[in-house]
């Protein structure tokens, strides 16, 4: 090898070392910002991520707060406890109660957008009562 880099004039290989240099500079600062540029994108991905993740679980959590809240207005609702307590047998299809109940839990499906589309099923009544669109469907129907 030295040999065949004595065969070159001085001056030739200071100009091939200068130019291997210049051609290395833009190489070097090229592989500089395509690191710098995907570091900065995989912390923006990952700041956008945990944003997107954070705002999904304040929706959940929202919404279980309505569901639980429901669920609590539902427990003390006089009319449904007196539906599934105390059934009336010799009337099946207890179409008092189950309208007295319908009026009752109308106002949580008209006042709340994600609890609009509960439906309350009695099986020992056989039927299901959709308040939202105000149907009662009964076993016959189904």
């Amino acid at each position: 090898m030295k040999h065949l880099w004595s065969k070159f004039s001085p001056m030739f290989r200071r100009f091939l070392i200068s130019y291997l240099i210049i051609l290395m500079i833009p190489q070097i600062a090229g592989y500089a910002s395509y690191r710098a540029s995907i570091e900065a994108a995989r912390a923006s991905s990952i700041e956008n991520s945990l944003k997107s993740l954070n705002l999904g679980k304040e929706i959940i959590e929202r919404n279980l707060l309505q569901v639980e809240a429901f669920t609590r207005q539902l427990a003390i609702n006089q009319d449904l406890y007196r539906l599934i307590a105390d059934p009336k047998p010799l009337d099946v299809y207890n179409v008092y109660g189950i309208g007295k109940m319908q009026r009752s839990l109308s106002m949580y499906s008209s006042t709340n957008e994600y609890l609009s589309h509960f439906f309350y099923s009695h099986t020992e009544l056989q039927c299901h009562y959709y308040p939202h669109h105000g149907l009662l469907q009964t076993r016959t129907l189904l």
